[in-house]
């Protein structure tokens, strides 16, 4: 690809911080022995899991030799033609048309994903009826794998609708055996449940950020716009910020608004350093989140625009992205 004129539009220490945290956390992920970056697709593009690595760190070193230089060399496309290789990965046509989503041109569909900020309250209200669940009492002291090795947990055994019905709350049939961490409108919470993460403002000013956490193991069903049919269903946590890809609470990778990606992490491999083309120049991401719509999905990236009150101002923030677009895999030379 020809770099000469281009214009990156993603900030170079925003990139630097998702590739510093997904760099640890695959680091992290090494010491405990397991590979949470399998390199299916990056196969066909002649990429290893260390190419990845290496490509990271490098967008890390950058970036903190050019903190507080008025120039940032993440930002010059000069400065990534020498430096990286740029590889073009097309969306596969065939698996998007099995879905009913059309891709051609060599292209990539890209959807866009966002932190809704809406109001909640700590207490049932009129208004704000429904409560946000975290997971049941009986797995809160068990790690994921722990968990995941008994499939007769309660979490498993409603759907989205069964929970949001009231499941948990007073006079349901497992009243008490889920905390409602707090309580916002039935609409709010399909939206959280479709971006993965909300940002709340309750009384007093007070903000709080929820983040999924487990879910009860139905699949997603492709197609299936009206959120009241999907059984899938996310148990939230509160977090600290916005997160990503991770195997347990704690250890989740921390996205920066227009440099981070959610993909296929499974066949894609995580951490891989993409960019988009736009009408208005190039975002560089990486991948570093997932969700349902992804197993498997090998032509398709959602980008994470951040945080909006409302869709219209997130509409305009997105505009210049494309629904379909080229993409390209960027690795260190």
């Amino acid at each position: 690809m020809d770099w000469t004129g281009a214009t990156i539009r993603t900030d170079a220490r925003a990139l630097a911080s998702v590739a510093q945290s997904t760099s640890d956390y695959l680091w992290r992920s090494d010491l405990r022995g397991d590979s949470s970056a399998p390199h299916g697709m990056r196969d066909e593009l002649a990429v290893t899991p260390q190419d990845v690595r290496d490509t990271l760190a490098f967008i890390t070193q950058v970036a903190a030799e050019d903190e507080g230089r008025p120039g940032q060399r993440l930002e010059d496309p000069d400065f990534l033609s020498a430096h990286f290789r740029v590889l073009k990965w097309a969306g596969d046509a065939e698996q998007a048309r099995s879905n009913g989503v059309t891709v051609s041109g060599g292209r990539v569909r890209i959807t866009k994903y966002l932190v809704y900020q809406h109001f909640g309250s700590a207490v049932a209200t009129d208004v704000h009826n429904t409560g946000l669940y975290g997971i049941p009492t009986e797995e809160a002291q068990l790690s994921l794998e722990q968990a995941d090795a008994q499939p007769n947990l309660l979490r498993h055994a409603y759907t989205r609708k069964q929970v949001l019905d009231g499941v948990f709350g007073p006079g349901g049939q497992s009243e008490g055996l889920a905390p409602a961490l707090v309580w916002m409108r039935r609409q709010d919470i399909h939206e959280a449940l479709m971006q993965g993460t909300v940002e709340l403002t309750l009384a007093a000013g007070i903000t709080r950020t929820f983040n999924v956490h487990r879910s009860n193991g139905i699949p997603y069903v492709h197609g299936e716009r009206n959120p009241e049919r999907q059984d899938r269903f996310w148990y939230f946590r509160e977090v600290d910020g916005v997160r990503g890809w991770g195997k347990s609470t704690e250890d989740k990778i921390q996205l920066q608004a227009g440099a981070a990606v959610a993909g296929d992490a499974q066949n894609l491999g995580l951490g891989g350093v993409y960019a988009i083309r736009a009408t208005d120049g190039f975002r560089l991401v990486v991948l570093a989140d997932t969700g349902g719509a992804f197993e498997p999905n090998l032509y398709q990236l959602d980008f994470f625009a951040g945080a909006f009150p409302d869709r219209t101002t997130f509409d305009q923030a997105v505009a210049p992205i494309p629904a379909r677009a080229d993409v390209y895999l960027l690795v260190r030379r």
